[in-house]
């Protein structure tokens, strides 16, 4: 399908029904191909984000039972005393 402008509408193009239909088909597909890429794309995203978390989460709990040892050792580790 070739879509040149013709017609008496400024911009307008003038279709047929069945280059109408071929072009909402085309439209329908390229925007199912889009939101398979922006799923894959936001998956992928929040997967990190998991990722990232749990390396974060665990170094904070490392740290606690870090802090935790030292306290039980007769050392303060309050700040400052």
């Amino acid at each position: 399908m070739q879509l040149t402008q013709r017609g008496d509408r400024p911009g307008g193009f003038d279709l047929t029904t069945d280059e109408a239909a071929q072009l909402h088909v085309s439209l329908k597909v390229i925007r199912q191909g889009c939101e398979q890429q922006l799923t894959g794309y936001l998956e992928k995203k929040i997967q990190t984000k998991d990722e990232v978390l749990a390396e974060l989460m665990a170094e904070h709990v490392a740290l606690k039972k870090r802090l935790c040892q030292l306290g039980s050792a007769g050392v303060d580790d309050r700040v400052g005393h």
